[in-house]
């Protein structure tokens, strides 16, 4: 009986990850259904992630070219007060 000790240990940290990950999953009642829902619901979030992801990278680059323009203003200014 030793290792049903160790069992339920494993079975609750199953469950204990299902639950940290928002699902109200019950480990061990998942059908194949439940699987291929879940997998449905992770590829639209990695969609929808890897979109952001693009529209973040170009909002970055827009901010960097327009900082490095403001940069060559600036170099420009203290350059012009110099003379």
């Amino acid at each position: 009986m030793g290792g049903c000790g160790h069992r339920r240990r494993g079975d609750d940290s199953i469950r204990a990850i299902f639950q940290d990950e928002g699902s109200a999953i019950d480990a061990f009642s998942v059908g194949p259904g439940v699987v291929s829902a879940g997998y449905v619901s992770l590829k639209d979030r990695l969609a929808q992630d890897e979109k952001t992801n693009t529209e973040l990278q170009a909002d970055s680059r827009s901010s960097q070219d327009k900082l490095k323009i403001t940069q060559a203003q600036l170099e420009k200014a203290r350059a012009e007060r110099r003379n």
